[in-house]
């Protein structure tokens, strides 16, 4: 007598032989990875905790001293509006129902942080038109939050991809643009000229009246009357940015910045590095 099914039988071991075969030679690819992922795990864990404690326990420097935190009183965090690699960007609320930006960087981002608040620290900054306006700073837990004006409009990448401008909307950006740019490369009494290094459109917000003003100083360099200190603080960072600091180094040296020729070359290179 013969059995139905017995034909079958092979077929199903074959099967199971393939399917056992396979998972025992990926069970310790699995393992390992699984090993990596736990390692690399718990030591993100232990550097973030050291961080934080590092910023709670590091004494203040003369940047944080120098913070009018007290002024800004309670601050409502409203909504994200862009996010970055230096943190995000909130549209928030102050006490007295003014709007604001708040740019909130995480404490391994604290030297960026320190950067940006010694920009606006500069003599002349606050007044110029060209240049984001600057509300405050402080450190919120293990946070700092540097306080601006808030622009509706958002950066100039993201209003060029959203609407339309005529020719005249456009110089009217441009030429503030170009302002913006003029007064960080051009010393004037007690500042001196400033390398934004990271120029591009999305670090450029415009205005209700669509002027533009200059913003995101996370990496710029003061080039004071110490060339050493310039070289210093340019092997710090990463080398995509080189040849942009190398440049203004080289024309701080060799040409006159109150020059309309110096300028236009200056323009001229941010120009192009995007």
């Amino acid at each position: 007598m013969t059995h139905v099914g017995s034909p079958v039988a092979p077929a199903y071991n074959n099967w199971w032989i393939v399917l056992r075969t396979v998972l025992l030679s990926l069970l310790p690819l699995v393992l390992f990875a699984s090993v990596v992922i736990l390692i690399f795990w718990v030591w993100r864990r232990r550097k973030l905790s050291s961080l934080r404690q590092q910023a709670l326990h590091e004494p203040p420097s003369p940047a944080i001293l120098a913070s009018p935190c007290q002024a800004l009183g309670p601050i409502q965090l409203l909504e994200v509006k862009a996010a970055g690699r230096f943190g995000c960007v909130w549209k928030a609320q102050m006490c007295d129902g003014s709007v604001v930006a708040v740019k909130i960087f995480p404490p391994c981002d604290r030297q960026s942080w320190l950067t940006e608040r010694g920009f606006y620290s500069l003599p002349h900054v606050a007044s110029s038109a060209g240049i984001l306006r600057f509300v405050g700073a402080e450190m919120t837990g293990s946070d700092y939050w540097l306080v601006t004006a808030y622009h509706e409009h958002g950066s100039l990448y993201d209003y060029l991809k959203r609407d339309v401008v005529t020719m005249e909307e456009l110089l009217k950006i441009a030429l503030s643009m170009c302002h913006g740019l003029a007064f960080l490369h051009t010393p004037m009494a007690r500042k001196p000229p400033v390398a934004h290094r990271d120029f591009k459109s999305r670090n450029v917000l415009i205005r209700h009246d669509l002027t533009a003003c200059i913003a995101d100083f996370g990496l710029a360099l003061v080039l004071d009357q110490y060339p050493g200190d310039v070289h210093g603080q340019v092997t710090e960072n990463t080398q995509d940015m080189l040849h942009s600091v190398m440049f203004v180094d080289v024309a701080r040296k060799c040409v006159n910045y109150q020059s309309f020729l110096s300028l236009l070359l200056q323009h001229y290179t941010f120009v192009v590095q995007k």
